[in-house]
């Protein structure tokens, strides 16, 4: 059993404080798990946007827009248990780092 993601970001810079943010995530899943609605394969992709403020170097607020849909045959399974298999989501939030 095993999982994976992947992440790439890339930052525009708006002003010397704030950005724009565009993102792509995607999770895999390497063995069917029809408990959890999972099938063996590249299982959802999100892609999104955020606008950040850095308040300091390492404390930034964001809002945010992301779109997710699931794939291959992950779609079947969310179907077929009556699930959506696609969602968008307003995101608010903070970067922190140390």
């Amino acid at each position: 059993d095993g999982c994976g993601r992947f992440e790439g970001t890339y930052d525009f810079l708006l002003t010397q404080r704030g950005g724009l943010q565009p993102y792509l995530e995607g999770n895999c899943v390497w063995q069917n798990v029809p408990a959890a609605l999972l099938c063996s394969c590249l299982t959802d992709i999100t892609a999104g946007l955020r606008v950040r403020y850095d308040i300091t170097r390492n404390f930034s607020p964001y809002l945010g827009i992301e779109f997710v849909r699931n794939t291959g045959g992950t779609v079947g399974l969310r179907r077929a248990a009556g699930e959506p298999v696609e969602d968008t989501r307003f995101v608010l939030g903070v970067r922190t780092f140390f």
